[in-house]
């Protein structure tokens, strides 16, 4: 069934994406329940083909488990985004001079990330400051859990066995353009059909998939001007 004048895409997961494949439709009068738009919780992650947003509930008051198959450089964009629409960002590292650019761009709003060591407990989110949390390795990721009005990001080198547990617990699962291997074993640990490896393998530059529920939404994230200046390298 295709999404009418009145209908919009939505997951399976209340607070996954707004724009997924057609057999998730809702109507508008119940999109409010199911997803926000940026800054009520939702954050953009980029836009599809036909450059509609493609947005994310991460801080609705619930824990969300994120899982990037990616690089820093696009953790980097997602933490500049989330202080955006209001959170606070805490990055636990073993290497924390890869994030201090992270810091340094956003200038006075700096003060919202925090780069801590792999120690440190969990911090807490409050409606007024929901928080990100990054985990920068993958060993670490089914340790630690997400409190209430807080997301954690596992940020994963690769699709993996040592990887497997955290994408399989995720509820949401971002993944950047991989080789015919990865795909397949991508697809396969989070229930995609295989007709979407090569969409995968064939992505642009910045072109990303967003998994929730096994269902698939291809995106690119059209990074802005400053993004890209001030959020690479």
């Amino acid at each position: 069934m295709s999404p009418g004048p009145d209908r919009v895409l939505l997951p399976k997961v209340a607070h996954a994406a707004l724009r997924l494949p057609r057999e998730h439709v809702v109507s508008r009068a119940g999109l409010s329940q199911l997803a926000a738009p940026p800054g009520q919780g939702g954050l953009v992650l980029g836009f599809d083909e036909d450059r509609r947003p493609l947005a994310v509930r991460l801080f609705d008051g619930r824990p969300t488990l994120l899982a990037v198959v990616g690089t820093d450089n696009l953790v980097r964009v997602l933490a500049f985004r989330a202080v955006a629409v209001g959170a606070a960002v805490r990055i636990v590292t073993g290497r924390p001079q890869r994030w201090q650019s992270l810091v340094a761009s956003l200038g006075g709003y700096g003060r919202l990330v925090s780069i801590v060591g792999p120690e440190a407990g969990p911090m807490g989110g409050s409606p007024a400051l929901p928080v990100l949390t990054v985990l920068d390795a993958d060993f670490r990721a089914a340790a630690r859990q997400p409190s209430p009005w807080g997301t954690t990001l596992s940020l994963l080198a690769a699709v993996s066995d040592s990887t497997a547990a955290t994408l399989r617990a995720a509820d949401l699962a971002l993944l950047e353009r991989c080789d015919h291997t990865q795909a397949r074993r991508a697809c396969a640990l989070l229930g995609v059909e295989p007709r979407h490896v090569p969409r995968l393998v064939y992505a642009p530059d910045d072109g990303l998939v967003l998994v929730a529920g096994a269902a698939p939404a291809f995106f690119r994230l059209a990074a802005t001007e400053i993004e890209r200046r001030l959020l690479t390298g």
